[in-house]
């Protein structure tokens, strides 16, 4: 394995929005419909959409470990994150389990937001420039 395959591109996903993939495949079946039966025969509504979009699997337990790993690092979006991953857990339809894994890993948000801080707070002071 190439260490710089990762910055290349090429360990990360063909495409991360499984939406707009699912769209770009249908596009050319959907002009092929309209074509054949005009448009209003091939138009599809939102909320179909988003019906078959709910079909298609996506590794949950994948997504979890990533923001997991995500919430002990110190960074400046910790906030946005955070929010990122509560909403992912409620929207899994558990409240016990997504209260319950919410609790395990804040501690560790807390202490990546306080070290974020700190590190800032050392690095203000600093003359980038100074040699």
């Amino acid at each position: 394995e190439n260490p710089d395959a990762e910055l290349q591109g090429k360990l990360l996903a063909e495409d991360p929005n499984p939406i707009d993939t699912a769209k770009r495949t249908l596009k050319k079946e959907l002009q092929k419909v309209q074509e054949e039966f005009g448009r209003a025969g091939a138009d599809i509504s939102d909320s179909e959409f988003l019906r078959v979009t709910e079909i298609l699997k996506i590794d949950t337990e994948f997504v979890r470990k990533v923001f997991q790993r995500c919430a002990g690092a110190s960074h400046s979006t910790m906030d946005k994150l955070w929010l990122g991953y509560e909403q992912f857990e409620k929207s899994q339809g558990n409240p016990a389990m997504a209260a319950k894994y919410m609790s395990e890993h804040m501690p560790r948000y807390v202490r990546g937001k306080a070290a974020y801080k700190e590190l800032s707070q050392l690095g203000n002071n600093m003359d980038f420039y100074a040699v």
